[in-house]
């Protein structure tokens, strides 16, 4: 009998072994002859762009190329070139799709070089004048995709406004990150808790005022050892029009806010605190959970920095390659963008493509 579950078991992977290239062969020949350019017009905004590697819309090649979408990613957007001049410039008619990717901007130290923690902003902004087009757009049918620090400071306050009820958020004020050792936060982040830094080990920083809402105060809230019940915070939900639940770690910044009425919540961040740590949010009235993917039938928003993340995205070319990325094996940091992330934005082509 055990010679026999052997022998099946043995023919058994000889048999996925053999199946698996010849599907793999026919996927990506179905991809590549049977599957239709698409016509779909997209417009990708980004200003911050420090370097050539283009971090905060680059996985977007990926999805664009898998939907074989004309667009490349170095060269077809708006914002700032690398190191933070001015580049590209806005349709005069409104596309199908366009992507918000990131608002923040390039940054220059005392010494003029571009810098994570510089001071000095190089680029653009989002001004009322590009959030009256957005909104127009809006209004026309194009269909929206925005990401965190859409709403954030450097946009202008107006602008920022215009902008957050089309997308149905309400920024309540707070941004956060996951350190993995909070004796690496940036000086400038430091002096926002108002007393010496002795914060080390991971944790979690959540700020307002200068680099959150700026209705607030400056201040901070740091949630570190016996706050937390868990280090990282979490996205649970699911993409729109997807059944299954996902529960994946988030690594980057991401802001605090409501989802107006009429506004469909997807996924929510999820910070586990402890008691000590539910204390300290109540008191500054900042919830645990809050959303994080939302959507409505002319926008999509995510409020965390979610295409920071450049994940490798191997079967691009193949039919059905969006839904095998998702159970590939990665890195802890990319399954947001292969497990949610990414079925979301496939989500946001086909409703565009409408």
């Amino acid at each position: 009998m055990a010679d026999n579950r052997s022998t099946l078991r043995t023919s058994f992977r000889w048999a996925i072994f053999g199946i698996l290239p010849v599907w793999a062969l026919l996927s990506w020949v179905t991809w590549l002859f049977l599957r239709p350019p698409s016509s779909l017009d997209v417009v990708v905004y980004d200003v911050t762009v420090p370097d050539d590697r283009f971090v905060e819309h680059a996985s977007l090649a990926y999805l664009f190329d898998h939907e074989k979408i004309a667009l490349d990613v170095r060269y077809d957007y708006v914002g700032a070139a690398p190191g933070g001049a001015p580049y590209g410039q806005w349709p005069d008619s409104p596309p199908d799709l366009l992507i918000l990717a990131d608002g923040y901007g390039v940054y220059a130290d005392e010494f003029g070089r571009v810098s994570d923690v510089g001071r000095t902003r190089i680029t653009e902004r989002l001004e009322i004048v590009d959030a009256e087009r957005v909104l127009a757009w809006i209004e026309a049918g194009t269909f929206v995709v925005g990401e965190f620090n859409i709403f954030e400071d450097p946009t202008v306050v107006a602008a920022s406004e215009i902008l957050q009820q089309p997308f149905g958020v309400d920024p309540v004020g707070w941004t956060g990150r996951y350190f993995e050792d909070l004796a690496n936060v940036p000086g400038g982040l430091r002096v926002l808790t108002g007393e010496q830094w002795e914060y080390e080990g991971p944790g979690i920083l959540l700020v307002s005022g200068p680099a959150g809402d700026r209705s607030l105060p400056a201040g901070a809230i740091v949630l570190s050892g016996a706050d937390l019940d868990e280090p990282v915070p979490r996205v649970v939900g699911t993409a729109p029009n997807r059944w299954a639940t996902v529960h994946v770690p988030f690594y980057a910044w991401f802001e605090v806010t409501e989802a107006m009425p009429g506004t469909e919540v997807d996924a929510v961040f999820e910070i586990e605190v402890s008691e000590s740590g539910a204390a300290l949010l109540q008191a500054a009235g900042v919830p645990s959970r809050f959303p994080a993917l939302v959507h409505n039938d002319s926008t999509l928003y995510f409020a965390g920095d979610g295409l920071e993340v450049v994940a490798d995205f191997p079967f691009h070319r193949m039919v059905g390659g969006p839904r095998l990325i998702e159970w590939a094996r990665g890195l802890p940091e990319e399954r947001l963008f292969r497990k949610l992330y990414l079925p979301a934005l496939s989500w946001a082509i086909a409703q565009a493509g409408d």
